[in-house]
């Protein structure tokens, strides 16, 4: 991601003058020194993300489990009635259950 107002400061502070351009040889130094610039530009101003490491994603029905339990969880909390709340415990219950067994199952795929 790029600061572009860092960028614009820390061009401005190191390009320095322009140098008055009579010839060929002048030009490509001149292009050759704002591109040199520019690009320490880009590094001091853009701050590079490492690619978060690829996790175990666990089974869609899984993930339909815990949306179904979060669901059944706020409706109890909402409700405070007791069928609701055995509900959203019941459900609590089989996410973890099938989470722990999931679990266990990937560690014994990878031993």
């Amino acid at each position: 991601k790029t600061d572009w107002k860092k960028f614009t400061t820390h061009l401005a502070e190191n390009y320095g003058n322009i140098a008055i351009i009579d010839s060929k040889q002048d030009l490509e130094e001149a292009v050759q020194k704002f591109e040199e610039k520019t690009r320490e530009a880009i590094g001091a101003s853009t701050r590079v993300f490492t690619e978060p490491r690829t996790r175990n994603t666990i089974p869609q029905w899984i993930v339909e489990l815990i949306k179904a339990k979060n669901r059944a969880r706020r409706r109890a909390h909402r409700t405070g009635d007791p069928a609701d709340r055995r509900e959203a415990n019941r459900l609590t219950n089989e996410v973890r259950y099938f989470l722990s067994d999931f679990r266990n199952q990937q560690w014994e795929n990878k031993l």
